[in-house]
């Protein structure tokens, strides 16, 4: 028997959904099933987080053209302006503009030398059989930048504007949709398969120039992949999303002050 969320969420899987399910059935409820209104808050950081993506993409995006990028620093003020509230602009770009600029910087300047850029800004697809509820379904990721080192040697990063790395169902995730596309790519043009030991998983965080190569380590992964495909045979066959509060979750939940279950403790 099909299930109607995965009817519901087009046989994709998102790691933001699943990390969402994981976390609290309820907020995956919230967000992909019945998308509960909550009100819009502007929220400074997460802006530059989007223009800064959005930015390195488009800086990117050009290079793989074989087009000369336009400069940093009329991407940083371009993309703050494009992501910013109307009545947040004048206040807000002249602080952020510097702070995006930066971001851009350090994430160009802590790349490999020598790199060929392969991929930007891509959604990328994995397909799966899920046995619980008899489907076929693909979990996604949208990778933020794929790079050749030599002929067999990829990086495939995502780019962190805060203080943290990825993580894990975001880093597995995205290592198994881009090993799945540059295999495709590599059959399609008479090649092996792409060794595993030759991709590496990358956490660049910008703010401090780190680049974060994530241990490859087999039986980690084997384990995190477990749990991944256990949560989404659990999304299939669940409806009727019981919360699991939990301080540390719901504080950061958007649906906090929507959910009569979150538990948000004493302000510190």
């Amino acid at each position: 028997m099909g299930s109607p969320t995965f009817q519901r969420m087009r046989y994709k899987l998102s790691p933001a959904a699943i990390n969402a399910y994981y976390r609290c059935p309820r907020k995956f409820d919230y967000r992909y099933i019945h998308r509960k209104p909550v009100p819009h808050v502007f929220k400074p950081f997460l802006m530059v987080g989007g223009a800064t993506h959005k930015a390195l993409a488009a800086w990117f995006g050009a290079s793989l053209k074989g087009m000369e990028p336009l400069p940093v620093a009329q991407l940083a003020a371009d993309y703050v302006q494009r992501e910013t509230p109307a009545e947040f602009r004048e206040s807000v770009a002249p602080e952020y503009i510097p702070v995006v600029l930066e971001q851009m910087e350090n994430a160009i300047a802590t790349l490999p030398t020598g790199y060929h850029v392969t991929f930007v800004e891509t959604e990328m697809a994995y397909p799966i059989q899920v046995p619980e509820v008899d489907d076929s379904i693909a979990i996604t990721s949208k990778v933020d930048l794929v790079i050749q080192l030599d002929e067999d040697h990829f990086d495939h990063i995502d780019f962190k504007t805060g203080k943290q790395a990825g993580d894990l169902f975001q880093n597995v995730i995205s290592r198994v949709t881009v090993k799945h596309r540059l295999d495709q790519d590599r059959r399609a043009a008479g090649l092996d398969p792409l060794p595993s030991d030759n991709l590496r998983t990358v956490n660049l965080l910008t703010p401090s120039r780190t680049y974060g190569v994530v241990p490859s380590d087999r039986a980690a992964h084997a384990t995190t992949w477990d749990s991944i495909r256990e949560t989404i045979g659990n999304i299939g066959q669940d409806d009727e999303w019981v919360p699991r509060p939990d301080r540390f979750i719901c504080r950061l939940c958007e649906f906090n002050m929507v959910c009569d279950r979150a538990e948000l403790g004493e302000d510190e």
